[in-house]
């Protein structure tokens, strides 16, 4: 039985000239972008996304739109510094069930979006990707004791 000829392949036509590879995003210079996730936002606990007011709803987003593609170390200088990664270990006890619960608690670090003095967005990143889990208005995530008392 005879082999069959080997088939090499090749360009039918030569690339085009016109066609110049880009970023549509700009250039990096070596840094990653952030993007957002939605697809672990916790709905039903206590710092759920079903119990987010629509007003509020409206700011997360916006905010959240104005920041898409920032790199990733500029997202801790938002609002003033005070976004900043915690160890899980050190969120309220409730909120670490909470992520047993979500089969969340491998995550070895979360991240706080600062929004206000009390108000704080949860999740945690992977790479460049941020994983939105939690809305929390009250500060009870990770409660801070006041300074001087």
């Amino acid at each position: 039985m005879a082999s069959k000829p080997k088939r090499i392949a090749g360009a039918t036509a030569p690339p085009s000239r016109k066609k110049v590879p880009r970023r549509l995003d700009g250039d990096h210079h070596g840094t990653d972008r952030v993007s957002w996730r939605y697809s672990l936002i916790d709905w039903e606990g206590i710092w759920g996304w079903d119990k987010i007011q629509q007003e509020d709803h409206m700011r997360i987003a916006r905010y959240f739109k104005d920041h898409e593609g920032m790199a990733v170390p500029d997202i801790y200088h938002l609002r003033g510094g005070g976004s900043h990664p915690i160890d899980p270990s050190e969120i309220s006890r409730q909120a670490q069930q909470r992520l047993t619960d979500l089969k969340l608690d491998d995550v070895d670090s979360l991240f706080s979006f600062r929004f206000s003095g009390v108000e704080r967005l949860w999740g945690y990143f992977a790479e460049s990707c941020f994983y939105f889990i939690w809305w929390d208005p009250r500060h009870e995530v990770y409660p801070a004791l006041k300074q001087h008392t």
